[in-house]
């Protein structure tokens, strides 16, 4: 019966140890160091009406013409 205790507490450890590491690595960008002096990577910013998938920019508001079907659509 004491093992069950053992491998229940390694295995809590084992998940909370996850589980840091997770949230570690999620919020590396928005981590700044002033220990080291250099800033956490930014992230790339899109312009609006910039279409990612296809990498076409649409128009503001409507205007002008849609963009043209792609060839592979």
């Amino acid at each position: 019966m004491e093992w069950a205790w053992v491998v229940a507490v390694v295995m809590v450890a084992v998940i909370v140890l996850l589980v840091v590491l997770v949230l570690r690595r999620n919020t590396a960008d928005d981590r700044r160091t002033p220990e080291n002096g250099e800033p956490a990577p930014e992230r790339r910013e899109y312009p609006t009406g910039w279409n990612r998938s296809t990498g076409e920019m649409r128009d503001a508001d409507g205007e002008g013409d849609p963009p043209a079907p792609r060839g592979d659509a």
